[in-house]
């Protein structure tokens, strides 16, 4: 089915609108002005169950193609609950003369109500010629105030049913992601953490706000952490940097990267400030045995040095022991021959002159 315009039943002033979309709908399909009317009573005949229900049910008007019965346009009635009574039985028995074809549908989630007016024009209807339909139906002036707020009413529900789905989509993409991902006011507060944000630090958002998350730091890093994060509030910049960050399942401090950016409004005011903060601790741990390494070969290559010079003083140690080994022999035997002389002689005056 190529939907076109849809519409929530919720009152009886609903049916003109019914019926109104459901005579446009035929009219651009070319059927005459009688096809009109009668696609549009039968349209309108089953949409009155649904109110009559008040189930708040949907009515979507649109074309749809077989390959046996080509192109027709088609109503089709979606409730959450089914209809039972002799009154419902005998508006879907008129509704069925009025239309080429109607089918009725119940399923454990409700009823599903269609109904078919063929085409005759069939070369009319194409892709571009839907879409061009579709953009009528969006650009059409509303019919009265009732319709102006129904369809500002349907594009907000809509416009909230795709940011609940945008926003599904967001925290199934962050939560697949290896990130502490946040959002945060400009006081620190959290309006929104990841469940790896969640599991890491251990706390719901609440509890984090009510201590302040930001005391999960290291106590080394921490006034470090609260200093950078008032000048990047005052001036409106990045705040980003490295710091450890406690495990609440280990206990141990994690180094990680953390980067937070101010989001703003049209007049440049920072609504909230979206951030991550990614693991790098084993970077961290690399980056210190490299510098733990790099000094280990400063003081090899010290030791090196020290070494070469203890092996040359050692060399010139011994080079000064063998001269001092042939200075002591030589005055040994330098200071021996005047001794034996002295020997000699007092030997003679002892002899000699003993008396």
């Amino acid at each position: 089915m190529h939907e076109l315009t849809k519409l929530t039943l919720d009152n009886e002033m609903d049916l003109i609108l019914v019926h109104k979309r459901s005579m446009k709908l035929a009219e651009l399909a070319g059927l005459s002005l009688a096809s009109q009317t009668t696609f549009a009573t039968a349209v309108s005949e089953v949409a009155r169950l649904a109110v009559t229900s008040g189930n708040q049910a949907s009515l979507a008007l649109g074309v749809s193609v077989n390959d046996t019965k080509g192109w027709r346009i088609l109503a089709r009635l979606d409730d959450s609950q089914p209809y039972n009574s002799s009154t419902t039985e005998a508006a879907l028995t008129h509704a069925r003369r009025l239309v080429d074809e109607l089918s009725v549908e119940i399923t454990d989630a409700g009823i599903d109500i269609r109904l078919y007016c063929t085409v005759s024009d069939l070369k009319s209807i194409n892709s571009d010629r839907i879409n061009g339909w579709k953009n009528q139906f969006f650009r059409e002036p509303p019919a009265s105030p009732y319709d102006d707020i129904k369809r500002k009413n349907s594009q907000l529900q809509e416009l909230a049913e795709r940011l609940g789905q945008s926003e599904q989509q967001y925290k199934q993409v962050t939560n697949s992601l290896p990130l502490l991902i946040f959002s945060m006011t400009s006081n620190g507060q959290l309006i929104y953490a990841n469940q790896v944000f969640i599991t890491f630090l251990g706390k719901t958002i609440q509890s984090l706000n009510e201590e302040s998350w930001l005391s999960h730091f290291h106590a080394d890093d921490y006034p470090t952490v609260r200093t950078i994060w008032a000048d990047s509030v005052a001036s409106g910049l990045p705040f980003r940097g490295e710091w450890r960050v406690r495990n609440s399942l280990t206990g141990e401090y994690i180094w990680h990267m953390l980067s937070a950016t101010p989001l703003r409004n049209a007049d440049q005011e920072v609504i909230h400030w979206t951030g991550f903060l990614a693991d790098v601790h084993v970077q961290k741990v690399i980056e210190q045995t490299l510098r733990d390494n790099e000094e280990l070969r400063q003081n090899k290559s010290r030791l090196e040095s020290s070494q070469q010079q203890l092996t040359d003083n050692i060399g010139e140690l011994n080079r000064s022991n063998t001269e001092l080994s042939q200075f002591a022999y030589v005055a040994s035997h330098d200071l021996q021959e005047p001794l034996r002389k002295i020997q000699a002689f007092s030997s003679m005056l002892t002899e000699q002159y003993a008396d």
